[in-house]
């Protein structure tokens, strides 16, 4: 007997995670493509991964470091730092768009639509590992001490990946109805490195604007990265804690979003 497949324009919770998980090779598939295009057969994907973030710490370790002369800005704290935002970053910038970068996929095919930001990460997560052993690397050839904290890492990067997951899909959900904001898009991504403490580290924000640099969803992680990279500092708790409470909100903000949106995102697009 054939399976019939009934589509209606909400489904239930428990029928959403149904069919993620039934459409799970279309998610592999998906991640597998965008690997592809990046890696397979090139060079200049691998040098890209690497490139702009290294760059991008030895720009901020000259205008923080040696301009501004701010504490705690060397390579490898910056480093440390960037590890984090460069996931978020790329995240945002792939998975937010991936719905329009995918059109023809959402107008003529049914899936849950998640898929398509959720399969972006895929690069992400390569990038942000290759920049983890390259500074692992440049950390032992500067002849920093490596500690058991790096057991945490895996934890830090789950934590990294949920903090990026519900921006994504307020973002992506917001630009089906509001094509505009993908102009804005890489302002708010620039801004945001400034605003993140990656060239610098919170003990050198004033006291006074701590507690509003803590809202932001990266600033936790990040001091926790340079704690186990670093093996320098005490555990950032309160950071951290602060850090996952926000994500957790914005998820929540983002699914409920992204939720509402894909009943009609096919007819938008």
């Amino acid at each position: 007997m054939s399976r019939i497949t009934v589509i209606t324009p909400r489904l239930s919770l428990a029928r959403y995670f149904s069919d993620l998980k039934a459409y799970g090779e279309l998610l592999y598939f998906l991640a597998q493509r965008d690997l592809a295009v990046r890696y397979k057969q090139t060079v200049a994907g691998v040098l890209w991964a690497i490139l702009v973030p290294l760059l991008t710490v030895l720009a901020l370790a000259f205008v923080f470091g040696h301009v501004a002369k701010l504490e705690g800005s060397s390579i490898l704290s910056i480093y440390a730092g960037m590890i984090p935002w460069q996931f978020f970053s790329s995240g945002l910038s792939t998975g937010g768009t991936s719905l329009l970068g995918n059109t023809n996929l959402v107008t003529k095919l049914y899936f849950p639509r998640v898929i398509l930001p959720l399969s972006s990460l895929g690069v992400c997560l390569v990038d942000l590992l290759l920049n983890f052993i390259l500074m692992i690397v440049i950390a032992l050839f500067l002849g920093a001490t490596i500690s058991e904290r790096l057991i945490f890492i895996p934890i830090w990067i789950l934590v990294v990946f949920f903090a990026t997951l519900g921006p994504i899909l307020i973002v992506s959900a917001a630009l089906v109805r509001y094509r505009d904001l993908r102009f804005l898009l890489p302002f708010i991504i620039q801004f945001g490195l400034f605003v993140t403490p990656v060239g610098y580290t919170l003990a050198s924000v004033p006291e006074a604007l701590r507690a509003v640099f803590g809202l932001n969803p990266l600033v936790g992680v990040i001091e926790a990265m340079r704690w186990s990279l670093l093996n320098t500092g005490e555990f950032p708790a309160v950071s951290l804690w602060l850090s996952m409470g926000v994500s957790t909100v914005l998820l929540i903000i983002g699914a409920a979003m992204f939720l509402k949106a894909e009943s009609t995102m096919a007819d938008e697009l």
